[in-house]
Formats: structure tokens, sequence, C-alpha cells
């Protein structure tokens, strides 16, 4: 299995109608199985990916046809243990996310004093 930085983006595809029509488990049942199919051999795929696109890195970043998109990407932070690290200087008394110039970002920190979840939107 893969250890390490990375980023991946599980990917979760509906119409609005369909989310607003069929129950709440529909939605909960696409965004588990796009979870889920974020296993080693699709991280694998992603690096050799990145690897072959480093001649033209710019084909894979991000750009401005991004921007007035309709989609929502949300990050969850709340179980990764930032508030227990320590680089030598003691444990951090914040940890948050970096600043995203895009919309429709949502990040949940995880939370120094209480198990409860703060979301930040972009």
């Amino acid at each position: 299995d893969y250890f390490g930085n990375v980023i991946s983006h599980a990917s979760s595809h509906s119409t609005a109608k369909d989310l607003l029509e069929k129950p709440a488990s529909y939605a909960t049942d696409l965004i588990q199985g796009s979870i889920k199919r974020l296993d080693n051999g699709y991280i694998r795929s992603q690096m050799d990916f990145v690897e072959l696109q480093q001649k033209n890195p710019v084909q894979i970043a991000r750009s401005g046809k991004t921007v007035l998109s309709p989609n929502l990407s949300v990050t969850s932070w709340a179980q990764l243990p930032i508030y227990e690290l320590d680089f030598g200087y003691g444990t951090p008394v914040f940890a948050g996310g970096p600043y995203v110039p895009f919309e429709g970002i949502s990040i949940m920190p995880p939370s120094l004093s209480t198990p409860d979840l703060a979301w930040s939107f972009y």
C-alpha cells in the first residue's frame, strides 16, 4: 500500500434532481463508492499518470476553467492526528487549510478542543 503525501480526489457524480428526489442514502452510497475506489492500485495509477505528465505539467494544473464551476470539493481532515504532531517545538496550537483561491472548496479540519467538526468553505 501507498504511504506518504498524496492528495487524491474521490469524485461522485449525480444530478441535482436525483439528490433532491432520492433518499439521503443515495448520496451516501455514491460517496462511499467513490472512496472505496481509492485503493492502492488507483493511487499508483495516479502516480504513473503524473510521472508521464512531467514534461508538460500545465496540462494537469488547475486552471481558470474551474472558476464558476458547479462542483463542490469536500475534504475531511477530521480524523488526521494533526494536533498530536511534534516536530521538536511541541504540538501545534492551530492547524488549518491553505489559502484556496477557487470557489467550491470545503475543508473539515480537526478541532483542538472538541471532537465536533468545523467546516471551512471557500
